[in-house]
């Protein structure tokens, strides 16, 4: 068991004690989640059986469950079950159908429970979030949690280039040096959980009037976040990220074009530091190791990792075209690895039902951006700012598995909250400068 998994669970723990005393503000144990969810060590092995899956998060994310339990059981009043919350249980009653022809029950039963517990969170999540101030809350922690997260990256990586002490040290790998993932287990994790973040953030950000009406602390944090992710070399979360700004800015130019010039800024800052880190020898080969080896990996013709590791998702549905292999049953000959691509994933594990729950669960989503046109509120335009960089998370996750991840599902219950504030705000075009003028004065 990680001894540092130990120290800061009973850090977290005792945190959350100290909140349990105020049943009335069960938003802030969801904002605890938050902070936690960057901490992805396990008491095991990940892959092993349930138990040993279980991070720091997870306690919290069971402390606040029976915290909702016990505010809803003395205040009373009825649950809000939104559209994502009914779709989640399509998806798992498709999912679940894999449990019959598994040929390793434990482990589908396993994935099945791991992503139930993580929609439950999103459901509680829903209601405990009811207003636009425990919107921000959740959001500012978020994106600053995240922020400090990616803070110790850069720093432990400067270790490789200027021999500062590392914070969190890590074995390096064959070429002498490790990708930056700071509290993740691993490089992909640290990516793919920033690129969200960093997807968020830019948002609210543009949102709020971009540079001229927001804190100084919010460029600063998107460019910290932006280098970090760029020093994890997770090339699907990079590629993700730069197609998810360019939409983005496709759409900025029309509204708020002073925002894409401080965006570009940051973006320069943050080559700047990526050529900064590659004058260190290793962390150099490590860069340009990493990128040959994905234009070799992706050569399909060829027995590599992808060809194996897709071609075991296409031979499973072939084989179960209606549900696949089931979730979560890792096939042998792709070295133990998932399959690295949510569609390729819903198709092999979950055959044609697999794919019909996915679809049920990402349309709702679709459904939520309706208030980024019907009004002109500030949390209709966090939408509309929000829509096109998601397009590159959507490219991403060709080559990631979301739906278990944390910041996926924070992220979207923070869209969900988000368009149920707008849809309620109907902003008459004589107060629609007072109104955003008191969202972009936090």
């Amino acid at each position: 068991m990680n001894l540092n998994l130990i120290i800061v669970a009973l850090i977290v723990v005792a945190l959350a004690a100290l909140l349990l005393p105020s049943l009335r503000r069960p938003h802030l144990l969801i904002c605890l989640y938050a902070v936690a969810s960057p901490i992805t060590w396990t008491t095991g092995d990940a892959s092993a059986n349930l138990s040993e899956r279980f991070a720091v998060s997870d306690v919290v994310g069971c402390v606040f469950l029976c915290v909702m339990f016990l505010h809803l059981a003395l205040k009373g009043g009825g649950l809000h079950v939104s559209a994502t919350v009914v779709a989640a249980g399509v998806f798992l009653l498709c999912a679940g159908m894999g449990m019959f022809v598994t040929n390793s029950f434990s482990q589908t039963f396993a994935e099945l429970a791991v992503l139930g517990f993580i929609m439950t969170i999103f459901f509680a999540g829903e209601n405990a979030v009811q207003d636009e101030r425990q919107l921000r809350t959740l959001l500012h922690v978020w994106v600053g949690a995240s922020t400090f997260i990616s803070l110790i990256g850069v720093w432990d990586q400067l270790h490789y280039v200027i021999g500062t002490p590392q914070i969190i040290s890590r074995a390096s790998n064959l070429v002498g040096a490790t990708d930056a993932i700071a509290t993740f287990r691993n490089h992909g994790q640290a990516g793919a959980y920033i690129m969200m973040v960093f997807f968020v953030a830019l948002a609210y950000w543009s949102a709020r009037g971009g540079f001229r009406h927001s804190k100084f602390w919010w460029p600063v944090a998107m460019t910290v976040m932006l280098l970090f992710l760029m020093l994890t070399l997770k090339r699907a979360a990079i590629i993700g990220t730069a197609i998810g700004v360019v939409c983005w800015t496709g759409y900025a130019l029309l509204r708020h074009p002073r925002s894409v010039l401080i965006v570009g800024m940051s973006g320069l800052m943050v080559f700047a530091g990526v050529a900064f880190f590659l004058s260190s020898r290793n962390l150099s080969e490590r860069f340009w190791f990493k990128f040959q080896s994905a234009i070799e990996s992706t050569d399909i013709e060829k027995s590599s990792f992808i060809a194996s590791n897709w071609g075991e998702a296409f031979a499973s549905f072939e084989k179960n075209p209606v549900v696949g292999r089931g979730y979560g049953n890792t096939v042998v000959t792709a070295d133990q690895h998932e399959t690295h691509s949510t569609y390729l994933k819903m198709l092999g594990e979950g055959g044609l039902l697999g794919i019909i729950g996915y679809f049920v669960l990402m349309t709702t989503t679709l459904w939520y951006f309706r208030a980024a046109v019907m009004n002109s509120s500030p949390w209709g335009k966090f939408l509309a700012n929000l829509a096109p960089l998601l397009v590159g998370a959507v490219v991403s996750w060709g080559y990631i598995y979301h739906l278990r991840k944390r910041e996926f599902w924070i992220t979207m219950l923070i869209i969900a909250v988000a368009s149920r504030l707008a849809t309620k705000t109907t902003v008459a075009p004589a107060h629609r400068a007072s109104a955003n003028a008191r969202v972009v004065s936090t």
